[in-house]
């Protein structure tokens, strides 16, 4: 199955994130005059090939590249130049970052891979899933995303029956070198129990 990440396309062009919005850095092309009430007014016009509206639309991925920016999902495009995020994405609401490029990633639809899952668990095979939601050549571990519990949750529903969900942990020392697999001696199945209301 396909990530949203494997149909990246890059764009180089100056951006700003803060908080849960992004914005593309404009280039002053001339000024241009506008007369207000009171006096003329000096405003700057802007220029820039890309628009958001070309490039993307709500559900898309906006990748950063940058540690301390997480990946972004778009909720709303405002207008050419202005992106709204579902969650903020800088440390601080109040961070600004000045990035060079970005990429955008095609919204999945992800229910043929939930389908997909569920089949295999109804007769009884195994899923197996990186929590952490990518993979990365740390020795530790990365917050783990929900993904597991909500399919977990969704097979109980549909099959009628709790789902098994067994913990496994990989142990290396080295990046990309997996030394040694570790099932641990004694684990324990947690059961999603369903009750109607």
């Amino acid at each position: 199955m396909e990530r949203p990440q494997d149909n990246a396309t890059k764009h180089s062009v100056k951006i700003r994130v803060q908080g849960d919005r992004v914005l593309l850095h404009l280039e002053v092309d001339e000024v241009t005059k506008t007369t207000g009430d009171e006096e003329d007014i000096a405003k700057p016009r802007a220029k820039t090939s890309t628009s958001f509206h070309d490039i993307l639309s709500p559900g898309w991925m906006v990748m950063f590249g940058q540690k301390n920016l997480q990946n972004g999902v778009v909720t709303e495009v405002v207008s050419e130049t202005e992106l709204k995020l579902k969650f903020p994405v800088t440390q601080q609401a109040d961070d600004v970052v000045e990035l060079n490029s970005f990429k955008v990633a095609p919204a999945s639809d992800s229910r043929a891979l939930l389908d997909a899952c569920i089949d295999r668990l109804d007769k009884h095979r195994v899923v197996g899933i990186f929590p952490e939601g990518g993979s990365h050549d740390r020795t530790s571990l990365l917050e783990f995303k929900p993904g597991v519990s909500l399919l977990a949750l969704q097979a109980s529903v549909e099959l009628k029956r709790p789902i098994p969900v067994v913990p496994v942990g990989l142990n290396y020392f080295k990046g990309h070198q997996v030394m040694k697999i570790k099932l641990k001696k004694s684990f324990t199945f947690l059961r999603l129990n369903l009750h109607r209301m």
